[in-house]
């Protein structure tokens, strides 16, 4: 069974051009998508998409197309040595002399279906950034990168890697990729092919923000995770929520009963630190220990 999605624009009241009408349709096709509906005709009151919006976005294409996004690098822990064990990269944005918020970009590049070549570019950039961070380390560093469920799900996105692991020389044992819940199960079958796909060629895989959604055991048992990162929410509610503390240890348990390295995001307090300590927490990230630093 065939279906479709269709979205809808009309002139003149949507765009008085061919790039403005395909643009708006292109939004009410993936309003219809979303909605779980066959089409959706644009409409201009969409608070999402007002015309501040799409300026924001056509800044954000060119920004990814003119290659003037960077990434910061955010240094994980080890939590029995406090030895640094590897960094995360985060992309910037630098806009009229601030940075835009991390969650607004994000949103902004999915909704303009710009995410897939966001995610391009953290890639390529923190793969050739990686050789001289690790060459002024101590010790081994893994690189960890997020990847968006739209790049989960795109063909040729192991190929593509492959290809960017021989041009950088990085050892892909040392990368891990990291995928929320929502995108693991958005789409089982096709992201359980490609997660095996990557974690064959070496590559680690670990689910990101665990806690936020409602992940399946099943699929955490059989998916190739390596790593279960513990979200910040819940780090948060060490000391001040028993049954937050108890979802926590559970979750190491579970993580680690899996065979599974567990990290804890957010760690902002001593206090919060010392517990994962003692309950057998691997690995940790947070302005407690360290904070983002950009790539030089």
């Amino acid at each position: 069974h065939v279906g479709c999605s269709m979205g809808i624009a009309v002139f003149p009241e949507h765009g008085e051009t061919l790039e403005e009408l395909l643009k708006h349709a292109d939004i009410a096709m993936y309003r219809a998508k979303d909605s779980g509906i066959e089409y959706s005709v644009f409409d201009s009151e969409w608070s999402p998409y007002s015309r501040e919006r799409l300026a924001l976005e056509a800044e954000l294409r060119e920004a990814v197309a003119e290659d003037r996004l960077i990434l910061a690098y955010q240094p994980v822990f080890r939590v029995a040595d406090g030895s640094r064990a590897g960094v995360e990269a985060l992309v910037r944005w630098p806009r009229e002399g601030e940075e835009v918020p991390a969650a607004e970009l994000v949103s902004l590049a999915e909704e303009s279906d710009l995410i897939r070549s966001l995610d391009r570019f953290v890639l390529r950039r923190a793969l050739r950034d990686f050789p001289g961070i690790a060459s002024r380390a101590d010790g081994d560093l893994e690189l960890s990168v997020n990847l968006s469920p739209a790049s989960l799900h795109q063909r040729g996105l192991t190929a593509a890697l492959q290809g960017l692991l021989e041009e950088t020389g990085v050892d892909p044992s040392r990368v891990v990729l990291e995928v929320t819940e929502s995108a693991a199960l958005r789409n089982p079958g096709a992201s359980h092919r490609t997660l095996r796909e990557l974690h064959e060629i070496g590559i680690r895989i670990a689910m990101d923000d665990f806690g936020s959604g409602f992940a399946s055991v099943t699929y955490l048992r059989n998916m190739p995770f390596r790593r279960l990162k513990i979200d910040r929410s819940l780090v948060r509610e060490i000391g001040t929520s028993s049954r937050g503390e108890q979802l926590i240890q559970g979750t190491i348990l579970l993580g680690q009963s899996l065979g599974m390295e567990i990290v804890a995001e957010g760690v902002e307090t001593e206090e919060q630190l010392e517990w994962l300590r003692d309950r057998g927490c691997d690995l940790v990230q947070g302005f407690l220990l360290g904070r983002p630093e950009r790539s030089s």
